[in-house]
C-alpha cells in the first residue's frame, strides 16, 4: 500500500496525508491520514488541485506509517467494494456515482476555513445541486456547485457517520 503526501493548490500550508485506494484522470482516492496514524473516512482529491505529490516515505514519519498505515487499513476492507463503482476519470460520472451512494458528503471549495455537508441531489452537465445541512443535521440549503470548483469531496468519516446516525434517529 502506497502512502502519499500532496498539497492542495491554495488550501493552507499544510500537506494531505492518505493511503492511496485509486487514481483516475481526475480525482485521487485515498484514505485520509487526518493525524499521525489516524485514518478517517475516504477522500477525494480533484487532480486539478494536486501540487507536490510523492511518496511519504521520503521522511522517517513516513516510513512508520508505511510500516503502520497497512496493519490498520485490513479494516477497511470494504472501501474498495463500496468505491468500486466509481468513475475517478470523467467529473459527470464521478458526481453521479457519489449521488448514487446516497451518503453524506463533505465538500472542500476554494478556501480551506469552511466546508460544506450534505448529499448530492441532481447532477447536471457541468455542476451539481448539494442540499446541504448545518451543523445540526438540519436542512440549511441547496446550492449548485460547478464540478471545477470543488477540491475535494470527504465520505465514511467518522464525523459524516455521526451526522447520519443521528438523522437516521431524530425524533
Amino acid at each position: 500500500m502506497k502512502i502519499i503526501k500532496y498539497k492542495i493548490s491554495r488550501y493552507g500550508s499544510k500537506p494531505m496525508h492518505g493511503a492511496l485506494i485509486n487514481e483516475g484522470e481526475q480525482w485521487l482516492c485515498t484514505k485520509d491520514n487526518v493525524v499521525d496514524y489516524v485514518l478517517d473516512g475516504i477522500m477525494f482529491t480533484n487532480k486539478k488541485y494536486i501540487r507536490n505529490i510523492h511518496d511519504a516515505e521520503s521522511t522517517e514519519q513516513g516510513k512508520m506509517m508505511s510500516q503502520i498505515i497497512p496493519l490498520k487499513y485490513t479494516q477497511f476492507h470494504g472501501d474498495k467494494e463500496l468505491l468500486s463503482g466509481v468513475n475517478l476519470d470523467d467529473y459527470h460520472e464521478f458526481f453521479c456515482n457519489i449521488m448514487a451512494l446516497g451518503k453524506l458528503i463533505e465538500i472542500g471549495m476554494a478556501k480551506n476555513d469552511s466546508i460544506y455537508v450534505g448529499t448530492i441531489y441532481e447532477v447536471h452537465d457541468k455542476s451539481f445541486i448539494a442540499d446541504l445541512i448545518d451543523t445540526e443535521a438540519n436542512h440549511d440549503d441547496m446550492m449548485r456547485i460547478p464540478f471545477d470548483r470543488v477540491r475535494y469531496i470527504k465520505l465514511n468519516t467518522d464525523y459524516l457517520s455521526s451526522l447520519e446516525l443521528f438523522i437516521e434517529n431524530k425524533v
